[in-house]
């Protein structure tokens, strides 16, 4: 071949091409998270004092149940709230997403069941119980740059921040019931 001078050049062959291409961008993600409270008052309203619920089991599912993987493609597993009641499911690609919780022993889903995609109030109770009894957000919808700003939940647009749920815990009053039929006054 023509070693690009002129002159002949058995030992090139100027008819290959190559590229050089960018890196690859990261897949954007998405992430869902916020806090489950003991609601002191059952009101569904996070009001300062009120506690973290620690001890609760946080998964995140497709909408149709499925396990979720994250954008390098791990599962993602469910997480065990601390003393300050915080979860965070990040790393996640877009898409419709429920998160359930199962509560320890002796706590109850107080008032609320806004959906956060509608409700982007930050201090109030989002889940529902469903007809199977568990604990859970409505189906959510995390979308990369339409997520709550830093003014509402404390992230960026990439992130909903927003899914709390409140608990309270179950009360009981004396330890004797008695049933006097006849009306005799004894025990």
């Amino acid at each position: 071949g023509m070693d690009g001078t002129g002159a002949d050049d058995n030992r090139s062959n100027l008819t290959i091409d190559f590229a050089l291409l960018p890196p690859k961008a990261p897949p954007a993600s998405v992430a869902v998270g916020d806090r489950l409270w003991v609601d002191g008052d059952a009101d569904g309203i996070q009001d300062a004092g009120e506690a973290g619920l620690e001890g609760a089991t946080v998964s995140v599912q497709t909408v149709s149940g499925q396990a979720v993987t994250d954008v390098a493609g791990n599962v993602v597993g469910p997480q065990v709230t601390g003393a300050d009641g915080k979860y965070l499911f990040s790393k996640l690609p877009a898409g419709d997403y429920v998160v359930t919780i199962q509560q320890p022993a002796g706590y109850y889903l107080t008032l609320g069941g806004l959906d956060v995609d509608d409700d982007t109030n930050n201090a109030d109770s989002n889940c529902v119980v469903d007809k199977d009894g568990l604990v859970k957000t409505h189906a959510l919808t995390l979308a990369e740059g339409s997520e709550p700003d830093t003014a509402v939940d404390g992230d960026g647009k990439n992130g909903n921040l927003t899914a709390d749920c409140g608990f309270y815990r179950a009360v009981s009053i004396g330890d004797l019931a008695l049933v006097d039929a006849p009306a005799a006054g004894a025990r």
